[in-house]
């Protein structure tokens, strides 16, 4: 084997499960890449998140979801959780909720910036999704 492709078999290795967001060395890897190009365009880190919220979120919770991957979300979810496009926010709610978002197109960027982040998926430098979890009127506007 010769050693570039040593060096692209361990870095995909580093990245399983999302191996097609491999960058070389050239752009400093994933980390490297990360807000600079697109990684998790597919949102296949949603079922790594949704882990987290599974585990975490009481039934009855709602789960705001960032961009078009809000079916991917839902076929993650445990029953009881509600999954739900950011748009269709409640306006008035007054239960805290989860926002879950992946950063393609660095779109995580414009909501609750303030919220707490409960947890993270990345893989070599690079953040592909996050959850916030949001007390509405604190720190989400």
């Amino acid at each position: 084997m010769s050693s570039v492709s040593a060096t692209v078999f361990f870095a995909c290795i580093h990245v399983h499960l999302y191996q097609y967001i491999y960058y070389n060395s050239l752009v400093g890897g994933v980390g490297g890449a990360y807000r600079n190009f697109e990684l998790d365009y597919w949102d296949t880190s949603f079922r790594e998140a949704m882990g987290y919220l599974n585990k975490n979120a009481k039934p009855g919770t709602t789960i705001m979801v960032i961009g078009s991957s809000r079916q991917a979300a839902r076929l993650y979810a445990v029953p009881g959780l509600e999954v739900r496009s950011l748009q269709k926010l409640n306006k008035s709610q007054t239960q805290p909720y989860y926002l879950l978002s992946s950063t393609r197109r660095n779109g995580d960027l414009h909501h609750c910036d303030k919220a707490e982040i409960v947890a993270v998926v990345e893989r070599d430098g690079g953040i592909l999704a996050h959850v916030k979890k949001i007390d509405p009127g604190r720190n989400c506007k």
